[in-house]
């Protein structure tokens, strides 16, 4: 049986436009049910996070915790943890 080289599902123009916004995709982890998404800068400061982050660091709005780092939210002991920062550079 012969494997088609197009999907229709996959190629369709709604979702590879869905994938190609970071904005979209961020939206989309706004509603994601216990997902705990954030994202960060080089140095570590938080530009979004989502609602169940923001959940988890106290806050209502996300614009709280942009320019500011873990040690804003979270013990030393936690916040000191390098694992988020490991994320895209090599550790």
């Amino acid at each position: 049986m012969e494997v088609p080289d197009h999907n229709p599902t996959i190629d369709s123009t709604p979702f590879t436009d869905l994938l190609a916004n970071p904005f979209a995709v961020l939206a989309l982890f706004e509603y994601l049910p216990e997902i705990y998404m954030y994202v960060k800068d080089r140095d570590g400061r938080y530009i979004h996070v989502n609602r169940v982050a923001r959940e988890v660091m106290g806050i209502r709005k996300a614009s709280e915790a942009v320019g500011k780092n873990d040690f804003d939210f979270f013990p030393p002991a936690v916040a000191a943890r390098p694992q988020s920062r490991c994320v895209f550079s090599r550790c």
